[in-house]
């Protein structure tokens, strides 16, 4: 499956978003990239998260700032109070929709992650996530800003084809010895020699066990 068209769109706009005005055109060609992303690896719960991070966002913008320009106006009748509970109001709502939006946007990115096996995009949703959580003490914004950095390495990362073939891990066990079998060579003056199987120390040929490790032969 060619990611050709997602791979370019996701690079152009993790380029745009640190553009001011053009930010908004890389927010949708990002949004655009990660769809096609989605119907490339057969799984639309990637699309799906992130667009449900969107709407999110988008509607704690629009009730925050409801909630603001509510308080201020009534705040001229209360002398001040009712429009200093409506911008508290109003932050607390865009900031908790934002966590809940950048929570939906890392399991979008961690799928990506783990079907692309490009890691960046899962420490993108990661820094995302943190980010928002902690804009609150302005260290968020910092973490933010890395992780459109992060970001846009994803998407130069990626592969332009994606096969969806996960390469086989060796399976390899742990904790259980091998067990060499009972074995004979033959050295250069042409006598058979036996060795232990459990330690290989060399042994007669007619002991029933071993003078080293006493296992019986």
């Amino acid at each position: 499956m060619s990611l050709s068209q997602a791979k370019t769109l996701g690079q152009v706009g993790s380029i745009l978003v640190f553009i001011p005005v053009l930010n908004i055109i890389g927010y949708i060609l990002i949004l655009v990239s990660i769809n096609d992303i989605a119907k490339g690896i057969q799984d639309r719960s990637v699309f799906t998260n992130a667009m449900i991070a969107v709407i999110l966002q988008i509607a704690g913008v629009v009730v925050g700032l409801s909630v603001i320009f509510a308080g201020v106006a009534s705040g001229v009748m209360t002398a001040g109070v009712s429009a200093a509970v409506g911008i508290f109001g109003g932050l607390a709502i865009v900031w908790i929709c934002f966590v809940i939006a950048a929570y939906f946007l890392r399991k979008s990115y961690t799928t990506m992650a783990s079907k692309l096996g490009i890691p960046q995009f899962g420490t993108t949703g990661l820094l995302f996530l943190i980010g928002s959580a902690l804009v609150i003490i302005f260290v968020g914004f910092i973490l933010i800003f890395v992780a459109y950095i992060f970001q846009a390495i994803a998407f130069f990362s990626m592969r332009e084809q994606y096969s969806g073939v996960q390469p086989a891990q060796p399976f390899e066990p742990r904790g259980v010895p091998s067990s060499p079998g009972p074995s004979t060579t033959v050295p250069f003056s042409g006598i058979l020699q036996r060795y232990c199987p459990s330690c290989g120390s060399p042994v007669d040929d007619s002991a029933n066990f071993c003078r080293n490790c006493g296992k019986t032969l």
